[in-house]
This record gives structure tokens, sequence and C-alpha cells, in this order.
């Protein structure tokens, strides 16, 4: 009689951290930038023009959720738990130092790299000297809270309501450029008037009746 001995092979890996990843299709509203005319001495740093599309990506560690920790201090590192990054035309950015400051009188928050904001852009025009601020600003539905937790927050960007603007300014080589971009409103499909839709039914009807006629 043979003895059948079970064999179980266990595997041992570090389990990653579990994201909630969010993605927002976005559109350019405003862009000034440095685009000077032919032999002028001004450098030129070109931004995505208006109507670009891009997205912007908003990574938490949702593993934090579970005990509704209180949104961290600005000075603290949370680099660990919050990546954020936006990529629209061959403009590139991410926040190395991500900050979360809720607003003081709307329902949102801001994300950006602490109090001052500043922030580093990239573009297939580099500038030899820049100075910008901005950050990614949500603002939250109607008749939902001030955010106080990273479970709000969490609440918040996966909320189809929510509204965003990616924006930023600044002097680039001594020149000022503002830049903007938001959520890309959806197109609705346009709804033929009634009245319309009996002028079609009609013609259609008047030309199977000349069709007739001619037979």
């Amino acid at each position: 009689m043979k003895i059948l001995i079970p064999f179980f092979l266990f595997t041992v890996a570090a389990a990653p951290a579990a994201a909630a990843t969010f993605t927002y299709d976005v559109v350019v509203t405003v862009s000034d930038d440095l685009s000077p005319p032919p032999f002028d001495d001004v450098p030129e740093f070109d931004l995505p023009d208006v109507g670009t599309t891009g997205t912007v990506t908003v990574a938490l560690d949702s593993t934090i959720f579970d005990g509704s920790p209180l949104i961290p201090e600005e000075t603290q590192d949370i680099s660990s738990i919050l990546s954020v990054s936006a990529t629209i035309g061959d403009l590139t950015t991410d926040l190395s130092e991500p900050a979360i400051l809720p607003f003081l009188f709307d329902s949102g928050f801001r994300l950006a790299n602490g109090a001052f904001s500043a922030i580093d852009i990239f573009t297939s025009t580099p500038s030899e000297s820049a100075a910008l601020a901005g950050g990614f600003s949500f603002t939250a539905p109607d008749g939902v809270a001030t955010p106080t937790t990273l479970s709000d927050v969490l609440a918040i960007l996966g909320d189809e309501g929510t509204g965003l603007v990616f924006s930023f300014n600044g002097d680039i080589n001594e020149e000022f450029v503002q830049f903007a971009a938001e959520i890309a409103p959806s197109v609705p499909a346009i709804p033929l008037p009634a009245g319309s839709a009996l002028l079609l039914t009609g013609l259609a009807a008047f030309g199977v009746a000349r069709g007739k006629q001619k037979a």
C-alpha cells in the first residue's frame, strides 16, 4: 500500500502596498508661454496649447484609511503614501514632497509641494532659470463636508462630481508665464428637437410618395 504524502509549496514574497489610484482626463484652458517672434532675444519656453488634452494621476496608499487618520501636517513627509503626476502634451510634472492642504472656506483640498507650492515643470523646451508655483486643486461636490481625514480625501477623489484644476505660474527666463488645465468636460449627446424629428419624418414620407409616383 502506497502512502501519498501531500506536498505544499510555500512562496514568501513582499506584498506591495495597496494603492487607490485615480486618473483624470484634463484639457488645457490657459496657456501663456514664451513664444518670441523671430530674432527676439527671449528664449522660447513652449507650453501645450489651449485645448491640448492629458491626464492627472493621484495614488494614495489605501492601507492607511482603515483608521481614518487625520490629514498629515504639511511639514510631514507623506511621499510614501501619496504621489501626484501630470502628463499633458509634452509637459510632465510630479510632486516630490506632496502635501494635502485643505481649503479654508470651500469643500476641497489642494495637493502641492508644501505651502509655497514650488513645482518643477518639464517640457521639450527647457528653461535656463525657472521659479514656478502651482499644484492640484480638488473641489468637492455640493453638500460634501470639508475633508478632515484621509478617508475624506479618498472619498472626494473618487466622486464623479469632484472638480480638478491643475495650474501654475511664475517666471521663466525672467518672463511671466501661466498655465491651467481642468477636468475635460464630457460632451453630451445633443437631442434632436421634436419639430425637427417630425420634419425629417415628413420629408422621408414625401420621398416615398414621390418614388411611388415615378413607379
